[in-house]
């Protein structure tokens, strides 16, 4: 098992949920690349630009670098499969499901008012990002 305890957590909370999810260590986010993979190389490189430049976000850095992807789990999204399940989409919809659970809030341990800001980075982490009509 790869070093992605939120998305682990996430994962296990949503079985339990009732949510059919694909484990994270098996379900390929990339050609040959498990999810928890990529989670873990997503953070180890957001955590080193943090520290490269002195910035102060790391648990929101690290949610995000974990969840973004989570909605790749659905067992209808697939690489290379054809009208699959959008998983930016469906990333957001499982967040959304998890945000109100007790054990879910603690093992992500961030502040409540950036949860709104992880929910809107991962549901538009495939798209250019709308501050206002700055983009």
């Amino acid at each position: 098992m790869i070093d992605a305890p939120l998305l682990q957590e996430a994962w296990r909370i949503s079985k339990e949920r009732g949510l059919s999810l694909d484990p994270p260590d098996e379900k390929e986010a990339h050609e040959k690349e498990p999810l928890s993979v990529h989670a873990k190389r997503c953070e180890d490189v957001a955590l080193l630009l943090l520290d490269r430049y002195h910035l102060s976000y790391d648990q929101l850095v690290k949610a995000l670098s974990e969840l973004h992807d989570i909605g790749k789990l659905d067992p209808n999204w697939e690489i290379g499969k054809k009208n699959r399940v959008m998983h930016a989409e469906r990333s957001l919809e499982i967040l959304l499901d998890l945000e109100n659970d007790e054990g879910f809030l603690d093992a992500l341990n961030l502040d409540k008012e950036l949860i709104p800001l992880l929910n809107y980075f991962v549901a538009r982490h495939h798209s250019s990002l709308d501050i206002g009509g700055i983009e």
